[in-house]
């Protein structure tokens, strides 16, 4: 769709500028489909230390840890999807 979104007449500069709307899609989806997954992990990593030099509540932080599961979940995916 994206490549579709430019006219293509056969020249080299229409060529370039689908390939340019193809890779301004393409951070667009991986914006909506991953979001900021390495800046959450970064910020809930940080998180989870306080928890546990505070001596916090186990219940807290088994759902920061299910939360960095989910997260470490979709980086594998989007390395994958990127690969």
């Amino acid at each position: 769709n994206s490549w579709e979104k430019v006219k293509v007449a056969g020249d080299l500069g229409v060529v370039a500028k689908s390939l340019r709307q193809v890779i301004d899609d393409l951070h667009e989806w991986s914006k909506r489909k991953f979001g900021h997954v390495r800046r959450e992990l970064e910020k809930l990593r940080g998180e989870l230390a306080e928890l546990n030099l505070m001596d916090a509540d186990r219940t807290t932080i088994n759902k920061k840890m299910e939360r960095m599961d989910e997260l470490l979940y979709r980086e594998d995916m989007m390395w994958l999807e990127r690969s």
